[in-house]
C-alpha cells in the first residue's frame, strides 16, 4: 500500500533547548486521510504526535524522542472513547498501564 507524505514547514520555525529546529509534519494514507501529525527534529520523531486510523479518526497520542515512544500515550477507539493508556521509556512499556 502506497503512502503519500506531506512535509509543512513553518518559516518562523521553532527551536529545542539546544537551538535545533524542529519542524512540524503531516502524513497521509493512501485515502488521503491524515495518518500522523507531529514534530520532527534532525528527521527524527520528537515531542507530541497524534496517530489516526484511515478515516482519519485519532487512535493515539503520546510524546517521542529520538524516534521512540516516550512518556505517557494515550489509546483510543472512535476518537473519544478510552482504550488504554500507559508509560513509556525509550520506546519500551514501563510503569503501569490502564486498560
Amino acid at each position: 500500500m502506497a503512502k503519500i507524505f506531506l512535509l509543512l514547514t513553518f518559516s518562523w520555525g521553532v527551536l529545542t533547548s539546544s537551538n535545533e529546529k524542529m519542524q512540524y509534519h503531516r502524513s497521509l494514507h493512501a485515502n488521503g486521510a491524515l495518518a500522523s501529525e507531529g514534530w520532527l527534529c534532525k528527521s527524527l520523531k520528537t515531542a507530541y504526535w497524534k496517530i489516526y486510523d484511515t478515516k482519519g479518526q485519532l487512535v493515539s497520542e503520546g510524546h517521542f524522542k529520538d524516534n521512540e515512544k516516550q512518556g505517557h500515550w494515550y489509546y483510543r477507539q472512535n476518537e473519544k472513547r478510552l482504550l488504554k493508556e500507559g508509560q513509556y521509556n525509550k520506546g519500551l512499556k514501563e510503569k503501569w498501564w490502564v486498560f
